[in-house]
């Protein structure tokens, strides 16, 4: 953390932070920020998320914060639970006992007052180059997509290190794509594909629906109930709608709209197979 104090631009090491004495922080101040805690509150790591974002402000007492910059953390919260975010890149630190050069003041000084100038010299002779860059970041998911444009960034004029990013990120792409198996979202979105693929024009209750999710998901090894109300509530969300309740339910027609949504949804989801026009397959027993 010391040498990075030390590379960084407008470096701010921190400790000790929550949720509030991150918001008093200066605005707009545009800070690499250092953070070293053990821990990280759930709330805190949610804020940090936001400020994670360009040019998206924060509300605080009637005012709006602009707490964007880089976020560097060294704490135990990541490596306990293993919660940091997909949108990062993770660097274990290993205690090994090996001695290490000294690193005075002196040394540090030495280090920022040569790189940092070497540094602001590259990012100036190679800003033009990076914002005509065309990096193809098609490939990953979305939520890494902002992580691989940046990397490649860096280094606008070669090829051979911008190739190396989708092997530096690939193992997070395919633990975000695992993850979507059983996304809420797209279990929904699929078990309407498997309806509107084997009854095209029918009326069918939420609560069908949602045993052909529960379905699903057994198929992908996880067990799990779906209660109709919750699952008619996120087909709301996701912009279908239903018919007015009758005295078995809620239902839903579908129909050629309902389907070419769901295939949309699909698509912009990643839902395995949504490609084929179907997301997965499920049966409902006779019984059910």
């Amino acid at each position: 953390m010391n040498v990075l104090h030390c590379l960084c631009r407008h470096a701010l090491p921190l400790t000790g932070v929550s949720p509030a004495s991150f918001r008093s922080l200066p605005s707009g101040g545009r800070f690499t920020f250092l953070i070293t805690q053990p821990t990280l509150s759930y709330s805190l790591q949610n804020l940090f998320d936001d400020a994670s974002k360009r040019d998206q402000k924060i509300p605080s007492r009637g005012g709006l914060l602009d707490l964007f910059g880089v976020q560097i953390f060294r704490s135990e919260s990541f490596l306990e639970n293993d919660c940091w975010p997909y949108r990062s890149i993770k660097i274990p630190m290993i205690h090994t006992g090996q001695a290490v050069p000294p690193f005075d003041q002196e040394t540090q000084e030495r280090i920022a007052s040569e790189f940092q100038a070497k540094l602001l010299d590259f990012r100036r002779t190679k800003l033009t180059a990076a914002r005509s860059l065309k990096f193809d970041a098609s490939k990953f998911n979305a939520t890494l997509r902002n992580l691989a444009r940046s990397l490649a960034t860096a280094t606008p004029d070669d090829r051979d290190l911008q190739a190396e990013i989708f092997d530096l990120l690939w193992d997070q792409n395919e633990d975000l794509r695992s993850a979507r198996w059983i996304d809420p979202s797209v279990i929904a979105v699929e078990a309407l594909l498997v309806a509107c693929n084997e009854s095209p024009g029918e009326m069918m209750y939420v609560a069908e629906l949602s045993r052909l999710a529960e379905a699903t998901l057994r198929g992908r090894g996880e067990e799990a109930t779906i209660d109709p109300g919750v699952f008619g509530k996120r087909l709301k969300l996701l912009g279908f709608v239903t018919e007015p309740r009758d005295a078995k339910g809620v239902q839903l027609q579908l129909t050629d709209k309902v389907r070419n949504h769901a295939l949309a949804l699909a698509r912009e989801l990643g839902a395995p197979e949504s490609e084929n026009g179907r997301a997965g397959s499920a049966h409902v027993a006779d019984d059910a």
